[in-house]
């Protein structure tokens, strides 16, 4: 019985060493998109983002210019279009996961200027600078 309990407890070692590894690559390639000074890396999310909505818009207008102008042909377009259900899941799983990611990001760069913000500040201009700046970060 010890045999076994120990072959257990060496099992769930080894997985758990193999999320932890799997989790640290995770992490250090998010920090490495977060940090690259390529354009593209950093604007992958909201690249994906127009994708999605465009090709959202684009399907459903053609669905419902056959309802409107080719209503015989309807039940099939909407059936052939019910199968991109999986799709459509994924994809919008994806786009939430990216939106929900960027606001946290947006929060946490927000809450560490607000850290930061010296309030003693004697020009007007000066705050009103440090606010634009900050609103330039939190649209990149």
């Amino acid at each position: 019985m010890k045999q076994a309990h120990a072959h257990i407890e060496k099992i769930a070692e080894l997985e758990a060493s193999e999320r932890k590894v799997a989790l640290e690559q995770i992490n250090q390639s998010l920090r490495e998109e977060v940090g690259s000074d390529d354009v593209y890396v950093r604007r992958m999310r909201p690249t994906f983002g127009y994708l999605i909505a465009i090709t959202w818009a684009a399907q459903m207008l053609a669905l419902a210019y056959v309802i409107i102008f080719e209503t015989e042909k309807a039940s099939i377009v909407i059936e052939a279009m019910e199968s991109l259900g999986t799709i459509w899941a994924v994809g919008l799983s994806v786009l939430g996961v990216y939106v929900y990611k960027r606001s946290e990001d947006k929060k946490l760069i927000s809450r560490n200027y607000n850290d930061r913000l010296d309030y003693e500040v004697l020009d007007k201009s000066d705050l009103t600078s440090r606010v634009d700046d900050t609103i330039w970060q939190l649209n990149d």
